[in-house]
């Protein structure tokens, strides 16, 4: 009996190997499930958000030049009813000094109208796609670690606030980590941490300061470790043009060395905003005279009827705005998962939105989401 029983005291361990092995992949699934879907619910709200942000200021800018187009009209119907009231003139040369002048000044108040319009539409494209690069690069999306810096070298500049820490000969004696004799932490010193700017700022204003067309790119993606160790050993970089994705081979065959990725591609984003005027004439009248009078050959010149003049007004209104007004934005981000037993995998997302604006320069500009 004690030999029967000795026997079946091992029969529990292949269960509760088992019971393990299941607890580990639950715990494992339920990890990577929870924190893709919530970083794909990230991804979409900063996407849809910075589409919504920056093509409501792009449409309010649209929006400004109706007023500016209204002028410039209301310049041209007043130039013409003037002229109309005004005719016929007393003779053909005098019809057309009076129009030329008065024609002059209209055509440089329009002009001016028109150049406010130019160079309001020259500043758009740049603001709304720096506005959804700025949205969307520096929303939280990438999570790279920000290690805690030590250094052994003499502390001999100072470091006060507004320090450009993303200069290196500014990090000298920079040290965030205290440790006793015996190289132990004793003490962290937070302030510091948070003063110094992480390196992902670093390198976006370093791009954005090099390059003063930077935001031209329709791609820009930014390439870090996740792991402490890794982000410290090799530190972030950004790269453009954007590498497609999602996929193994979007990051794989290119930047090998870092386990995550973030990128963001404009898709058929206005690169500029062009507006064209529309080119009219005025009509005025004025009186024909000849001489010798047909009715009365021995008497003073007389008027034999009534001619119509025409004066061309090049900016008499704006005819057309024209742009991009259907685009989208990509996103797409490389989450690794490969610290985690028997469960090791690589996670790629993509969350695209796209906008359509509708309207003229008559009517107002609105957008949709698509």
């Amino acid at each position: 009996m004690f030999m029967l029983l000795r026997d079946r005291n091992g029969q529990i361990a292949p269960f509760m190997v088992l019971v393990m092995a299941v607890l580990i992949l639950a715990i494992a699934a339920t990890m990577i499930i929870g924190e893709t879907g919530f970083a794909r619910l990230r991804m979409a709200n900063i996407g849809d958000s910075a589409l919504i942000s920056g093509v409501s200021a792009f449409c309010r800018g649209l929006n400004s030049i109706r007023p500016l187009h209204n002028k410039m009209l209301l310049n041209y119907i007043s130039l013409q009813t003037a002229l109309l009231v005004a005719s016929p003139f007393i003779d053909k040369i005098h019809a057309y000094v009076i129009a030329a002048a008065w024609t002059a000044l209209t055509e440089e108040q329009n002009y001016n109208l028109f150049d406010q319009a130019c160079t309001l539409s020259d500043e758009m494209p740049k603001d709304l796609r720096a506005s959804v690069y700025d949205t969307t690069l520096g929303g939280a999306l990438i999570d790279e670690p920000k290690p805690f810096r030590e250094s052994s070298e003499p502390a001999t500049v100072m470091h006060p606030l507004g320090t450009d820490t993303c200069k290196k000969e500014n990090l000298i004696g920079w040290n965030e980590v205290g440790r006793d004799a015996k190289g132990v932490v004793n003490y962290v010193n937070y302030p510091k941490y948070m003063q110094r700017d992480s390196r992902f700022i670093c390198e976006y204003r370093a791009l954005k300061f090099g390059n003063g067309g930077w935001y031209q790119n329709n791609s820009i993606s930014y390439f870090f470790n996740k792991g402490i160790t890794e982000a410290r050993d090799l530190p972030g970089v950004m790269k453009i043009p954007f590498v497609p994705g999602p996929g193994p081979q979007a990051t794989e065959n290119a930047m090998p060395d870092y386990s995550s990725y973030f990128g963001t591609r404009l898709d058929n984003f206005p690169d500029s905003v062009d507006i064209i005027p529309m080119p009219m004439v005025v009509v005025f009248l004025y009186y024909i005279w000849a001489f010798p009078c047909p009715y009365d050959w021995w008497g003073p010149p007389c008027i034999v009827g009534v001619g119509v003049g025409v004066m061309p007004v090049p900016f008499a209104w704006i005819a057309s705005v024209n742009f991009n007004s259907s685009f989208g934005l990509i996103l797409n981000k490389r989450m690794p998962f490969t610290k985690l037993p028997f469960f090791s995998r690589t996670v790629y997302l993509q969350h695209t939105g796209r906008v359509n604006i509708s309207g003229s320069v008559w009517s107002g500009y609105d957008f949709s989401i698509q």
